[in-house]
């Protein structure tokens, strides 16, 4: 069971044969990091208007997370980046709806996919207790964080319930990222995480902690995690990008139709 936890824990918000394109500098100008202004290294928001698959590398197991990003619109005109995530194996994970407002991007809605043995498929929703996902503008004051907080179990085994608090902070080291022969400005969240499970059927009570550093490059988003935790480690890369129709290439008789 711990060993289940340790990898969703490390799994939630993960984290090609082409070339992608230069990346797009749209959003805020590099320099105002410095005025605690982030939105340039968010994921590219306009961009995304037409969808993209982010493809994550583990660097040391070599495990394949792919995500499937895409901006739409309500009726009202609010902005919602969408998120799929499937496995290697091209099966639909996870899904998260987050809406961009004018100081971030915040959590309104998270699924999880699972098949049980019989084939059967289940969806589950989780609850969102804290939805700050990326502030555009955080500040660097000593103890200020922003918080994550979600409670979710995983049809059919609905009697695990996970609880996953991430604190992110923005760092203040300077860093850049390399991207197809260009080292792109970037920025770093430090993560200080939680995680707690509790099964209510056949007992046992978990608790995990550790560190956690997202790095987002301008123009690009979410392009490398590093999380460290009392059970397992991670360290996932950006290793390309494809659109939609490449990615379904990749898996032609698999159903790859976001939900």
């Amino acid at each position: 069971m711990k060993t289940l936890f340790s990898a969703l824990a490390l799994s939630l918000f993960l984290f090609s044969a082409c070339q992608p394109q230069a990346p797009k500098t749209e959003e805020q100008p590099a320099t105002e990091v410095e005025a605690n202004n982030i939105k340039a290294y968010y994921f590219p928001i306009k961009a995304l208007e037409e969808p993209q698959v982010y493809e994550y590398v583990d660097d040391s197991t070599g495990q394949i997370d792919y995500w499937l990003y895409n901006t739409v619109y309500d009726k009202a005109g609010n902005q919602f980046l969408l998120g799929t995530n499937y496995n290697q194996k091209g099966e639909q994970q996870q899904f998260f709806r987050s809406q961009i407002l004018a100081d971030g991007a915040i959590l309104k809605d998270y699924r999880f996919f699972q098949t049980d043995s019989s084939g059967k498929s289940h969806t589950s929703s989780a609850k969102i207790k804290e939805p700050v996902l990326y502030p555009f503008k955080p500040t660097q004051e000593a103890g200020q964080v922003y918080r994550f907080w979600v409670n979710f179990s995983i049809a059919p085994d609905t009697a695990v319930v996970y609880d996953i608090v991430r604190n992110r902070s923005l760092s203040k080291e300077s860093l850049t990222f390399s991207w197809e022969g260009q080292e792109l400005p970037a920025i770093q969240l430090d993560v200080e995480e939680f995680s707690e499970t509790n099964d209510s059927i056949n007992g046992g009570h978990w608790k995990m902690q550790g560190q956690r550093q997202e790095i987002y490059a301008q123009g690009l988003g979410l392009v490398y995690i590093k999380s460290i935790s009392d059970a397992a480690r991670q360290h996932s890369r950006l290793k390309r990008r494809l659109s939609s129709e490449e990615f379904q290439a990749l898996f032609q008789n698999k159903n790859l139709k976001a939900q």
